[in-house]
């Protein structure tokens, strides 16, 4: 939201860490956050959790993950520091929008 985007800003966060689902609404949602994040100089990184043991299809979320590991809080720290940056991303995006001569925009 705009309001986070703000408080983001004011408090000169230099990094976000974007735990979303591991589908494609959520990967879309996580790219498109990218962008802004990436837009006002702050470095998004992408939190990718393990495979679901019972399904072994499909991710976990944030919230299966911290309700099924040992010791959550330090898991997750762990996962934080294995985070990609999605900076890469978004400027393949950008240039790419570029180079073929059409602006990108980004969706509310």
């Amino acid at each position: 939201t705009d309001e986070m985007l703000n408080t983001f800003k004011e408090n000169r966060l230099e990094k976000v860490w974007i735990a979303f689902d591991n589908d494609k609404a959520g990967n879309e949602a996580a790219e498109r956050l990218a962008l802004v994040l990436a837009a006002t100089g702050i470095k998004p990184f992408r939190i990718e959790f393990p495979l679901n043991s019972e399904t072994e299809l499909a991710k976990m979320d944030a919230n299966d993950y911290i309700c099924r590991v040992k010791n959550p809080g330090d898991n997750l720290r762990l996962l934080m520091k294995l985070a990609q940056p999605m900076t890469t991303q978004v400027k393949e995006k950008l240039l790419f929008s570029h180079a073929h001569g059409f602006p990108f925009e980004l969706e509310n």
